[in-house]
């Protein structure tokens, strides 16, 4: 069995330097060795998988971060980004 972790300290930040927004995005993937021909083929795998969960967790929790959702009403109309309103 591979598991793997990957943790992101995201931040975000205005064109001027002013921090908007910092959070923790976390990503985990696991295959199981029986599958795989080799040990790292294995350990590439969940690594694969872990840094795809974050990607996954960062595009679809970006407008969910209270900084984040802020800072965009304030630029954008809720026509413009109903996601947000």
């Amino acid at each position: 069995l591979y598991e793997a972790w990957v943790k992101y300290d995201i931040r975000l930040y205005q064109p001027d330097g002013t921090l908007i927004a910092q959070w923790p995005v976390t990503g985990y993937g696991k295959t199981e060795e029986a599958f795989l021909k080799s040990k790292n083929k294995g350990l590439n795998e969940a690594i694969t998988l872990a840094m795809r969960d974050v990607g996954a967790k960062l595009a679809l929790g970006f407008p969910k971060v209270t900084e984040v959702r802020n800072w965009l009403r304030s630029r954008t109309s809720c026509a413009e980004y109903s996601a947000v309103c």
